[in-house]
């Protein structure tokens, strides 16, 4: 669950069960403290999770499968006034963990790859940083540990970033 920053909302995910597949589903939800009550924001019924309010309340960024056959994840978004949810970038890869700007301009998410290693061999996928405009369009890479990197949080100013990484082979 996250609390908006005005203290008003939490947007969380519930996980009900689907009998008829065996399964079970996740959707966002947006529970409001001035009406005290809770509603679904999603339904879907591919999984839609880890919701996460712009800096100024408007948006929810999330992850979702919901266009993947293959279940990789990609950043989704959604207007708090109306509206569908909609991709926020293209991306070959799963999105992992994103944290948004502090300025609300751009969202920092991991992603692995993998490089070609000497004789043609594939490397082992490396999360690295990249960064996109929370308007949407092309995400460039900004980080390069050959570790690969897990838990970043941008600045105050949002000038730069930092993550953990882990040293050695």
């Amino acid at each position: 669950a996250t609390w908006s920053r005005d203290g008003q909302r939490i947007a969380f995910v519930v996980t009900a069960p689907d009998t008829t597949e065996n399964t079970t589903n996740q959707d966002v939800w947006l529970w409001d403290a001035a009406t005290n009550s809770a509603r679904a924001l999603t339904r879907h019924a591919k999984n839609d999770y880890a919701p996460q309010f712009s800096p100024s309340g408007d948006t929810l960024a999330f992850l979702s499968v919901r266009d993947s056959e293959e279940g990789k994840p990609s950043l989704w978004m959604l207007p708090l006034n109306g509206g569908e949810p909609w991709k926020l970038t293209t991306f070959a890869e799963s999105v992992g963990e994103f944290r948004w700007s502090p300025d609300g301009r751009s969202i920092a998410f991991t992603s692995s790859y993998a490089d070609a290693a000497p004789r043609g061999n594939a490397a082992p996928a490396r999360p690295q940083v990249w960064v996109v405009s929370s308007s949407g369009g092309s995400a460039r890479r900004v980080s390069n540990a050959p570790n690969g990197v897990t838990n970043c949080q941008w600045a105050p100013d949002g000038a730069r970033f930092a993550c953990l990484t882990r040293t050695g082979p």
